[in-house]
């Protein structure tokens, strides 16, 4: 064999190896991006979330969601505790937005401090987006900040009274077929005729009753209180008992009224 074919095939040799090194790399490389991509696009928290903590309180579903504070509990929204417990479970860190520390303030990370903690992971929540489109989180001590694609106003979630019942009920109004409304020996019904009800005060109240307080360790005294059975087209009918400024939807938990929504609520009904 010639000098030149040796060198030849030693230079073809050479050739593949390179060659097989090379996709051996890309192919790691490719790995590694693949996995961190993953791991950046893994939510932070769980996917359900039942409990979580803001400062020194926290939200917590049990029968019903309930505000915790110095051990006390206290109803809290359903609508506003399970629409963050849902925007809480879908956040990433993914969206790197700075590393510079010296930024960190401009972006809400100031000495008042919003720390949202889950199943003892915890985050520190900033300002929203000066185009309104996220919000900047961080881990707590962490050198990286993040936008999320979802809007947190620090302001409100850290305001415990945020969190607290405001509307008794939310029916949907157009779907609430008939009334039947108990008062002691008085039995009473009433329904649309030609889609109009006699009493519209009346149907608006009982769709948005509005609640001024949780009426905490409350047993009602009144012998007789007004019950209302109210049914609502594609759903379960919706139960309201209501005695003297106060309001259940389950005789557990009383909220008070005002007194001329309770009029309102009555007037037809006496």
């Amino acid at each position: 064999m010639s000098i030149g074919r040796k060198n030849k095939n030693k230079w073809v040799k050479v050739s593949s190896i390179i060659a097989l090194v090379l996709v051996v790399v890309a192919v790691a490389g490719y790995l590694k991006t693949k996995t961190a991509k993953k791991e950046n696009d893994s939510t932070y928290f769980q996917k359900d979330i039942t409990r979580f903590c803001i400062n020194n309180y926290c939200l917590e579903k049990k029968d019903i969601w309930k505000i915790i504070v110095d051990s006390k509990e206290i109803p809290a929204s359903e609508e506003m505790a399970t629409s963050y417990a849902s925007k809480f479970s879908g956040i990433k860190m993914n969206d790197l937005i700075s590393e510079n520390k010296d930024k960190f303030a401009d972006l809400g990370f100031g000495e008042q401090k919003t720390i949202l903690e889950v199943s003892g992971k915890k985050m520190e929540i900033g300002k929203i987006t000066s185009t309104y489109d996220g919000t900047y989180i961080k881990e707590v001590d962490g050198g990286k900040v993040y936008k999320i694609g979802e809007i947190v106003d620090v302001n409100l979630i850290k305001d415990i009274n945020f969190w607290e019942v405001k509307n008794v009920t939310n029916l949907p109004i157009y779907q609430i077929k008939k009334i039947n409304v108990t008062y002691g020996v008085i039995k009473k019904e009433a329904a649309p005729v030609d889609g109009k009800w006699k009493n519209d005060s009346l149907i608006n109240k009982l769709a948005m009753i509005t609640t001024t307080k949780y009426l905490e360790n409350f047993k009602p005294s009144d012998d007789i209180a007004y019950e209302f059975d109210i049914e609502i087209d594609g759903q379960e009918n919706k139960k309201i008992y209501l005695g003297k400024y106060w309001v259940s939807t389950d005789k557990k938990y009383y909220f008070e009224i005002s007194k001329a929504d309770f009029q309102t609520l009555t007037s037809d009904i006496k």
